[in-house]
Formats: C-alpha cells, structure tokens, sequence
C-alpha cells in the first residue's frame, strides 16, 4: 500500500468516526411535548332519548341520569352509566317527571334529585333520593317550586339551590328568575329557606370557595344589561356581603374553582338593558344567549378578596355547554359547540392551564347535539359527554402523537459516541504528525 493511499485513509478514519458521534452531539430528539388537547373514544347510546338530564356521579364510578325533556316535555326516566363497560342501563324510573331539575350527589352516596318541570310544565316543589341500590325516596318539599336552579354542595354536607324560576316562563313572555334560596340538610332529608339572593340575575357564575363560602358574579341584569356586580354567600351566617365586583360585566359564563382556591371566570356575553327592565325566559339546554361573546379572562383570589386578568380565552364558552371542570391534573377544561346547521356541531375542549396561564383548545370533532350538552369527570380522570340520546367519552390527558424522530445513525450509540470521539481526536493529531513529516520530507529533497 503507498503512502499516498495509507495518508488518505487515515485522513478519512476522524471524519468517518466524527460522523458517528454527530447524532449524538446534535440531539434529534424532538423538545417538551406539548400540552395534552384530548382524544375522543366510546361513544354510545342512552336508554332514555330525553336530552337534560340530571347527572350525578356515584361513589363507585358509575353515572346516574335523572329525568330530563322529551319531544312530550318532562320524563321520568332514569338510567346509569357503567364506565367499566361504557354502556347505559335502565333504572327503575322516579315516581314524578321532572326537567331542568338538579342532581347533586351527598356524601352517603344518594342523590338528590330537586325542582324541575313537571311532565304538564307545571313547576315542581318536590325533591327526591335515589340510593345506588336503585330505590327512589322522596324528601321534604322546597320553599318554593323552581326549574333551572344551580345546586352547590356546600362544605358541610348541605346543598344550596339559588336561582332558577319560580313562575311559568317561555321566551316571549316576561319573568324574573326566583332571589329565594333553599338549603337542603342530608340528615333531616328536608329543605330550609335561607337569605333571599341580593339581585335578581339570569346567568350569573356561581363557584364554592374553600373557606365554605359561595360566590356569585355578574349575570343578566334586566334594567342595566350585563352586570359585574359580585356577591359572597356564608352558609354558615345565613348572609350575602358585597365583594369586589369584576373587570368586566358578563353573563352566561363559566366558573370553576381552582386546586389553589383561586375562582376562574371566562367567556359568556355582555347582555343590553331589555325593555322595562323585565326579562323573558331561562336559556334552554343547548340555547346560547345572543350578546357579543366574551374572550376576557378574570381570577377571583379569595384570600385577597381581589380580581386580576389572566390571558384571553378562546371564543365560544358558554355555561349553556354545561360549565368547566376541574381535571385531575389541574387544569380547567370546558367544552364548546360551533353548530354549523341542524343537530350537527363542531364539539372541541378548551383548557386552561394554572400553571402557565395560558389556554389551549383541542381539535374538534362532529357530533350530533339532540339537545345540550351535560360533562361529567369520572374518577378515572375521563369526562363522560352526553349530548341528547349518545354519550361519548372523552379522555383530557390524550396526547397528539409528537412528530418523526430525524433517523439516528446506525453506528451511533450513546455509549459508544465518547469514545468515537476520543478516537477521532488521536487519529486527527496522527494525521497532523504525519503531514507535517511528509512536509519535512518534501523540504529536504528540495534542497
């Protein structure tokens, strides 16, 4: 072999191992994953074609849905969500009908089932246990019939419904939603009337402070429109006080407690000043209130009893999409509807995460929407969705499938790669030694 060949290879050997020892020095590894937006996966069918039920979520993980409205009004049927199969069965049915009706799990287990709308629109002033071995009890009666209300467990192991309608209403004619409040105490079985609400507002927030407390912000106020006023209930005193009222007047938005006790409030409209000061009916399941929507974001802290901004929301959130969700790993997530005609709507979930401030929407998916739209967390950290006569099951830590990795050499390894270039860096320095004798070599001939 001459020289000339054997100076070649040796100048080859460092770029070759170099070459080896690239992919690990420049990593092709793709960087931090990005947040996970969700994937949808079990659909299936309800029993009962009624959309509205009241769902409630069982101490053992099943789903129990309660009542709601058919094409005839108000049903009493009742069925349960097995998640172990992801299926529906029927339940003995509840002695009475009832739609727009609450169902609030205690801490025994039961359920209770409150208000509502009869089967001939009367409105109801009964309530209801369901106990998980399939029985149904009826308690004492509310103060005052209602439909529509919110119920809050509160921190004692009472329920406080607050809103709702008290009289016959319909869109078109004039009604005020109830000031009235109902306590409901699981070890009486009976309703106590408490301190009527402050202001009569359609489509204010509502959110359970961890000190025990209820908030209550903004709402449709008839004489002035959409309202930021804010207001802080004590179960325990029986007494509203005033708080701070927000940055921005909104109605029909969404609020949800954070892990840090902090109140997110986002999306919902700004309403106009109605006519005489009077307002029509309650939204119905699936209906959006019509106002310009709201992208503003705001945190209630209530150790500082104070409001700040937090980053603009994605448009499309709306308390008619049966409110936000705390998700195990913290984030809020809530669920919106783009409806582009008929039954058929976009159906995408919108996060926001504390702990970057920041929100994220996932990719959205068709559905059919026979009426509403009603989220439930599971204890597996899934939410189950039912939207009407289908339920569809939707996992929130699903993650989009990161990119291609860049092909790795195939005499790289990270074992090898040091030693690849320890290599290199003696082969290299011969290579010099021996240019530099033939240099030498070359000068004597010459002279």
């Amino acid at each position: 072999m001459t020289r000339t060949v054997r100076l070649l290879l040796l100048s080859a050997s460092p770029i070759l191992l170099g070459a080896c020892a690239v992919p690990f020095i420049s990593s092709s590894a793709p960087g931090p994953p990005a947040n996970p937006v969700g994937a949808y996966g079990h659909e299936a069918r309800t029993v009962s074609p009624a959309f509205g039920p009241g769902l409630a979520l069982l101490p053992d993980g099943r789903v129990v849905a309660a009542g709601g409205s058919g094409s005839r009004g108000a049903v009493a049927d009742a069925e349960i969500y097995d998640p172990t199969s992801s299926a529906w069965s029927a339940l003995p049915g509840m002695p009475v009908a009832r739609g727009q009706a609450t169902a609030t799990t205690l801490a025994d287990g039961s359920v209770l089932v409150a208000g509502g709308l009869g089967a001939s629109g009367e409105i109801l002033a009964t309530g209801l246990l369901f106990h998980p071995g399939g029985a149904w009890t009826p308690t004492g009666s509310l103060s005052a019939p209602r439909y529509g209300q919110t119920a809050l467990p509160l921190k004692d192991g009472r329920v406080l419904l607050v809103g709702g309608w008290s009289q016959p209403s319909s869109f078109g004619q004039n009604a005020l939603p109830t000031r009235a409040i109902d306590r409901f105490d699981p070890s009486t079985r009976r309703f106590a009337p408490g301190a009527a609400a402050p202001a009569v507002v359609q489509g204010a927030m509502f959110a359970s402070l961890p000190d025990g407390r209820v908030l209550m912000a903004g709402g449709d106020d008839p004489a002035h429109g959409s309202t930021s006023r804010v207001w802080l209930y004590d179960p325990s005193a029986d007494t509203w006080t005033p708080g701070p009222p927000m940055p921005v007047s909104r109605a029909y938005g969404i609020a949800i407690t954070l892990a840090g006790g902090q109140v997110l409030v986002a999306g919902g409209d700004q309403m106009a000043a109605q006519p005489g000061g009077v307002q029509t009916g309650p939204i119905q399941p699936g209906v959006v209130a019509q106002g310009p929507p709201l992208t503003t974001a705001v945190l209630y802290d209530p150790t500082a009893n104070a409001w700040s901004r937090v980053a603009d929301a994605p448009p499309g959130i709306n308390q008619a999409f049966g409110g936000a969700l705390l998700l195990h790993d913290g984030r809020a997530v809530t669920f919106g509807l783009n409806f582009s005609g008929g039954p058929t709507a976009d159906l995408s979930a919108i996060f926001y995460d504390p702990a970057t401030g920041k929100w994220s929407t996932g990719a959205p998916v068709p559905v059919t929407v026979t009426g509403g739209l009603s989220p439930v967390l599971l204890q597996s950290g899934r939410v189950l969705l039912v939207l009407g006569s289908t339920s569809l099951v939707f996992d929130p830590e699903a993650t989009a499938p990161a990119p291609p990795q860049a092909p790795v050499h195939p005499l790289a390894s990270p074992r090898l790669t040091p030693w690849l270039l320890v290599i290199a860096a003696i082969l290299l320095m011969v290579l010099i030694a021996q240019y530099a004798q033939a240099q030498l070599r070359s000068r004597r001939r010459t002279s």
